[in-house]
């Protein structure tokens, strides 16, 4: 079960259409800027696991009697 929900988890913040289309983009027509960018969005790629994260943890601990 928790690996289902770390798939699903890494499939949404991988193909977030918002922050694919920044980093496609960036890429193409600003690669200088890009480098800056692509850590702050990889920042908060990692700040949505661990949004995740926390719910799925409160869910859990909602659940146990």
């Amino acid at each position: 079960m928790c690996g289902a929900r770390a798939r699903k988890a890494i499939s949404e913040l991988v193909s977030c259409p918002f922050r694919a289309g920044l980093w496609a983009a960036g890429s193409v027509f600003a690669p200088r800027t890009s480098r800056l960018a692509t850590p702050t969005l990889a920042a908060l790629a990692a700040a949505d696991f661990l949004q995740f994260a926390r719910v799925a943890a409160q869910h859990a601990a909602e659940e146990t009697p």
